[in-house]
C-alpha cells in the first residue's frame, strides 16, 4: 500500500500538512531561496493506478503578469517531460502527475523537480522569494 508520509518520513524532508491534508515539502537551496511543494493527498485515479498531484506556486497572484507570458509557459511547457503549468485559481503552477506506487528516489527526484522549475520562474520573473 501507499504510503506517502512514511516515504516523506524516510527521506527525511521538511514537510507540513495545510489544512485540507496535503503535504507541503519545504525545500532550501543553497543559495539561501526557499520554495514549498505540495502533494495532494487526494491521488487521483484512472482504471485502477492511482497517480499523486505534486505542484508548486511560480506566482501567486496571474493579474501580476502580462498574457504573453503565461502563453510562453504554456507552449513551453512541452518542454518538460515529465509536468506542466497550470493555473489553479489565481495561481500559476508548476505541476506532475506521476503514479502513487514511484520509489523514494523517483518522489525526491519529482518533488525537487517541480520545486526548481516552479522557483527559476519566481526568481526570473518576480524577482523575489515569497513561496
Amino acid at each position: 500500500m501507499f504510503d506517502l508520509e512514511a516515504m516523506l518520513e524516510q527521506g527525511e524532508y521538511d514537510y507540513t500538512l495545510d489544512e485540507n491534508g496535503n503535504f507541503v515539502v519545504n525545500l532550501r537551496f543553497d543559495d539561501g531561496r526557499f520554495q514549498r511543494v505540495e502533494l495532494k493527498t487526494a491521488a487521483m485515479s484512472i482504471k485502477g493506478r492511482r497517480a499523486l498531484h505534486i505542484r508548486s506556486v511560480g506566482c501567486e497572484d496571474v493579474d501580476l503578469l502580462k498574457d504573453s507570458l503565461l502563453r510562453s509557459c504554456l507552449k513551453n511547457s512541452s518542454k518538460h517531460v515529465l509536468g506542466a503549468w497550470e493555473l489553479h485559481g489565481a495561481e500559476l503552477c508548476f505541476c506532475m502527475k506521476v503514479t502513487a506506487e514511484c520509489s523514494d528516489d523517483d518522489l525526491r527526484h519529482f518533488v525537487n523537480y517541480v520545486g526548481v522549475v516552479a522557483d527559476e520562474f519566481e526568481r526570473k520573473y518576480r524577482g523575489c522569494d515569497v513561496n
